[in-house]
């Protein structure tokens, strides 16, 4: 009897890296210089996104087989998801400093609300005074502005233009309308 001839061994992760060497690094070279480019990635040094990929080629290496595609593939498809996994993970890294930026301005005092741009704490008489000089140029606006400020107590501009069919260019005008006429008087930065 023949005994069956022997497998072909698959070689290492170790072999394969060595093997490819200038592929993989010409190839994540390439993808790190992308990802630094992100939004995401402002600040962040190429070298250390490189070494993120080069960590989970290294990981993924043992997984490849060479019935199921080619290595040069294996490594392209491997190097892309981790790509976009470094870009979902900072994107929500992002999101969540949003989150909480959101969170710390909701639980400031209502009094200290808006010292950001220039409105301080004010005692119940300015706050009067406010409300009367805001009415003030409120009633100088045109009918059309007046309704649109109602309208905009309501509903933000892209729900009021959904909701209503009304252009939301026109909605910006007139906003823009509105805060000319509250510059103009001097309570801009109410609006």
């Amino acid at each position: 009897m023949c005994d069956p001839p022997p497998l072909p061994s698959r070689p290492t992760p170790g072999e394969l890296f060595s093997k490819h060497r200038e592929f993989i690094y010409g190839l994540i070279h390439s993808k790190a210089q992308q990802l630094v480019r992100r939004p995401e990635f402002r600040g962040e040094a190429a070298a250390d996104l490189a070494q993120d990929l080069i960590c989970d080629v290294w990981a993924r290496l043992p997984k490849y087989d060479p019935e199921r595609a080619e290595l040069t593939t294996f490594l392209f498809r491997v190097i892309e998801r981790e790509c976009a996994d470094l870009v979902a993970k900072a994107s929500a890294a992002k999101r969540s400093a949003r989150k909480r930026e959101a969170l710390l301005e909701t639980c400031v005092d209502a009094r200290c609300r808006g010292a950001h741009r220039g409105i301080h704490a004010r005692d119940d008489q300015r706050d009067a005074d406010l409300r009367l000089d805001v009415g003030a140029v409120l009633e100088l606006l045109s009918p059309h502005l007046q309704e649109r400020c109602r309208q905009l107590l309501l509903q933000s501009p892209a729900r009021l233009s959904k909701s209503r069919g009304i252009p939301i260019g026109a909605i910006r005008d007139d906003i823009a309308r509105i805060r000319k006429h509250f510059e103009e008087r001097g309570l801009g930065v109410y609006v």
